[in-house]
């Protein structure tokens, strides 16, 4: 579907006269060769693009992507925790950097697109993670009934 859209809006700006030119000033950024071969890899939202380049709700899926190539690294990290307690202690503090960051940058909507959604998908992500490990922590402990 991915591919479709993008290859759809390709031909919507070769195809429609002034359509880009709405795109003023950032046309470039948002319509150029780069922003098209990084939306096509889905890294547009990865921080050198424009993270709603070419087709904008794909900013989603490039921050998913993300997440899929830096589990395994996170999974090994979070394996060291041991207690449920610090797992608990680290989710919140995710969740409150997420929430502090959002703010002191005047993003008061954090469902908006583009980097304040990998912040947050990263924050999130994160304590995701961290709570499975806490939940499997603590029925590793627990005498069966």
């Amino acid at each position: 579907m991915h591919l479709f859209s993008l290859i759809f809006i390709l031909l919507v700006t070769i195809t429609i006269p002034g359509f880009v030119d709405r795109y003023s000033p950032m046309q470039e950024q948002r319509f150029g060769i780069s922003a098209f071969v990084a939306s096509l890899l889905l890294i547009q939202n990865w921080g050198h693009w424009l993270p709603t380049t070419w087709n904008t709700p794909a900013w989603s899926l490039s921050a998913e992507w993300f997440a899929y190539l830096i589990f395994p690294p996170v999974l090994l990290f979070f394996k060291r925790i041991q207690s449920p307690s610090i797992a608990f202690f680290l989710v919140t503090a995710s969740l409150i950097a997420l929430i502090v960051t959002l703010l002191l940058n005047g993003v008061h909507n954090p469902g908006v697109a583009g980097t304040p959604g990998m912040l947050r998908m990263l924050c999130e992500f994160t304590a995701g993670c961290l709570l499975y490990r806490a939940t499997r922590i603590s029925t590793k402990y627990q005498l069966p009934s």
